[in-house]
């Protein structure tokens, strides 16, 4: 059973809605995070303090990935141009897709030269999005590429078919850990309809994840995941880490964040309500998603504290 000691900024939920317009909330957005270099080509900065590894890091893979679906979805075409020219500057021939980390001198550490499943994932559904909103053909062909490059590289072939955590988890034992903040239905259930030359694979990594959601439920009803999941080859399924696997603590294995409800997971709700909102109640009770989102809704609802907030982590 998991517990989940408070662990302030881990996560925070509002329990009333801020009364700014999101109009404003864009601007602000845009007027902190959004950089323009000499070339026209835009990139969302994430490492502002310098806390992250190392200190001159100015954006990865997730941060163009987010700025992108922001930009299509308030349909603002040349901040998303600028920003799918600075992914376009970053792939990686190797495997094509986008190198993870940007320094500020715009080039990559020689260690993260490789992908980040998620900042692709979110790169190719900001690109169908742009076709449908915009048209022209070129986002589709782009996003068709990342596709096949997301298939080749990023999705566990064999019987797992779950998404793995980047293009460098080869056959290493990295290769059977999965990264639930990249669980995103939504996503799979898009690139199945519009790649449809291999639609089969993406329904099969939409089943898998859906039943890891079901699993993660059952053994733990809270509905709160952990931030990486291994996969047991005998019993072919995925459970959370119990210690550290990938990310944090690496010299406190026990009592590493891997394990817990952390910097990854805490995506998961807004990858389940994007879900919701695209395809419906209905479509979330098909599928059989509704038990894991009633359950993270009633533990959110059931920890709001006095001040109006919930701070979490889930520890194993």
């Amino acid at each position: 059973m998991h517990k989940w000691p408070r662990l302030a900024g881990a996560l925070r939920i509002l329990s009333t809605l801020p009364t700014v317009s999101v109009d404003e909330l864009h601007r602000n957005w845009k007027n902190k995070y959004l950089a323009t270099r000499s070339d026209g080509s835009k990139y969302v900065k994430y490492n502002l303090a310098g806390d992250s590894w190392p200190p001159n890091a100015v954006t990865t893979s997730e941060a163009i990935g987010y700025g992108m679906l922001i930009s299509v979805l308030r349909g603002e075409k040349p901040e998303f141009d600028g920003l799918l020219k600075f992914y376009q500057s970053f792939i990686n021939p190797e495997h094509g897709m986008m190198k993870w980390q940007i320094l500020d001198n715009f080039t990559a550490p020689d260690g993260n030269r490789n992908s980040a499943t998620d900042g692709d994932m979110d790169v190719a559904y900001a690109l169908f999005k742009a076709e449908k909103k915009w048209g022209g053909g070129s986002y589709k062909q782009q996003a068709l590429s990342i596709c096949q490059s997301l298939l080749t590289h990023c999705i566990k072939s064999g019987e797992s078919h779950m998404p793995m955590v980047g293009s460098w988890a080869g056959p290493s034992d990295k290769r059977v850990l999965s990264r639930s903040s990249d669980w995103m239905p939504a996503h799979f259930l898009l690139f199945k309809k519009e790649d449809s030359a291999h639609a089969d694979k993406w329904q099969a990594t939409f089943d898998k994840t859906v039943a890891a959601y079901e699993r993660n439920r059952t053994q733990h009803p809270t509905g709160l995941l952990a931030d990486f999941y291994v996969y047991d080859e005998s019993a072919k399924v995925y459970n959370a880490s119990t210690r550290f696997v990938l990310e944090n603590n690496r010299d406190d294995p026990s009592n590493s964040h891997d394990k817990d409800y952390f910097t990854n997971a805490s995506r998961i709700p807004w990858r389940l309500a994007s879900f919701w909102k695209a395809h419906g109640e209905q479509a979330v009770r098909d599928a059989g998603l509704y038990p894991a989102m009633k359950a993270l809704k009633q533990f959110f609802e059931s920890e709001i504290v006095s001040t109006g907030e919930v701070c979490c982590t889930l520890c194993a």
